[in-house]
């Protein structure tokens, strides 16, 4: 029971990578008063779970609905991350200064100030070879 425990937090650490998302939220937060930081950091970590509770019960129903097998959504996910991979190489990994820049316009202008739910909560990747 030890051993699966420790796996699977193992695993969770890694796919919630606590570390990074420290440092996005200090970096998103620096002008926000203590009790304003408390508040998005409640909201980013309920709605994280709700998400992973949500695909841990419905995942199971959702793969036998559309029937999609274990070793398909692996190499699914390999191909994903490849195209990533080759992305970065052809065109190098993005400027430190990118993630910098001031947010805060863009988000108003789309009319989403809050930062508890993208990218704290669910991360936001760049997918631009999917349609």
């Amino acid at each position: 029971m030890l051993t699966y425990f420790l796996l699977t937090l193992s695993a969770l650490v890694v796919i919630v990578n606590p570390v990074t998302k420290a440092f996005v939220f200090i970096s998103l937060t620096q002008e926000k008063d203590d009790a304003e930081k408390a508040l998005i950091a409640k909201r980013a970590c309920l709605t994280a779970l709700g998400v992973m509770w949500t695909f841990a019960l419905t995942g199971p129903f959702l793969f036998k609905l559309f029937g999609i097998t274990i070793g398909g959504f692996r190499i699914a996910g390999g191909l994903i991350l490849f195209e990533i991979a080759a992305n970065m190489v052809r065109h190098g990994a993005p400027p430190h200064n990118e993630h910098a820049e001031d947010h805060s316009e863009k988000r108003k202008a789309l009319g989403n100030d809050d930062i508890s739910i993208i990218p704290l909560a669910i991360p936001r990747t760049d997918c631009s070879f999917l349609p």
